[in-house]
């Protein structure tokens, strides 16, 4: 946190930084004319290198405020047909971490 935001983890559903898993996300800014100008994410790309499209943005939820420097967007996208959760932070993109063995994600 940059100039006095109160940090959101742990509140609002918003993992805690050790919940978290860092991702690659690639982004797209939409062409069509009267389109919001905010950067969509199209794919998610996990740490051990596997990486998935995102089909649809479902709806997002901001918490925070730019300007404290502590905005975090919950982002509901579909991955292979299934709901899925991603979070957007200071530039950076997470998900809940999963600790189970055998897990796909």
């Amino acid at each position: 946190m940059g100039h006095g935001g109160r940090p959101l983890a742990g509140r609002f559903g918003i993992p805690l930084e050790c919940e978290r898993t860092y991702v690659s996300v690639e982004l797209v800014r939409p062409l069509r004319a009267g389109a919001p100008q905010v950067n969509v994410p199209v794919a998610v790309t996990w740490p051990d290198g596997r990486s998935w499209p995102i089909e649809r943005v479902l709806s997002t939820q901001e918490y925070g405020r730019r300007s404290l420097d502590n905005l975090v967007t919950r982002w509901n996208v579909l991955i292979l047909d299934l709901p899925k959760v991603i979070w957007s932070e200071g530039g950076r993109w997470f998900v809940v971490a999963k600790h189970q063995r055998g897990d796909k994600r």
